[in-house]
């Protein structure tokens, strides 16, 4: 599954959102899910923790580069200007919960904006909008390593 919450910022992940996708990954599902409010909108949600692997640590980070780790590596990633959308008003900072791997690095004083889990299940989140990304040659960089981690 591919889930973009876009600026979205109260209903990024309803309960039955939550629900759904959690009987999804139970059953060994792979999840990329990016949204700059996913953390604001639900941090003290236990799907937050136990499916994303996330703790959250701010809103808006004001920061909109990020350097490529673990699956990213070598990647950067621009989320403002270009052909992006030009939407992210809040990127969060997020931490690593347990079994996350960093992925995409803010640069500057801020931590992660991007991580990877893999067990049960396997989720790639950004707690920025993969949409803002500025170019579509990174857009498809980006999105052809996350599939192919993934194992499409």
């Amino acid at each position: 599954i591919v889930w973009f919450t876009g600026d979205d910022w109260s209903t990024t992940l309803t309960s039955t959102d939550q629900s759904n996708l959690a009987s999804y990954l139970n059953g060994g599902g792979k999840l990329f899910i990016s949204g700059q409010d996913i953390g604001y909108d639900i941090r003290t949600a236990s799907f937050y923790t136990n499916y994303l692997h996330a703790t959250y640590v701010r809103d808006d980070t004001n920061t909109y580069t990020l350097s490529g780790a673990g699956l990213l590596s070598g990647v950067t990633i621009y989320t403002s200007g270009g052909d992006g959308a030009g939407n992210q008003n809040y990127p969060s900072e997020i931490g690593l919960g347990s079994g996350a791997t960093g992925i995409a690095d803010y640069s500057g004083s801020y931590g992660w904006g991007g991580l990877s889990y893999s067990g049960t299940h396997k989720v790639v989140y950004f707690s920025f909008g993969f949409e803002a990304i500025n170019s579509a040659t990174t857009r498809n960089t980006v999105m052809q390593l996350v599939i192919d981690w993934l194992g499409y």
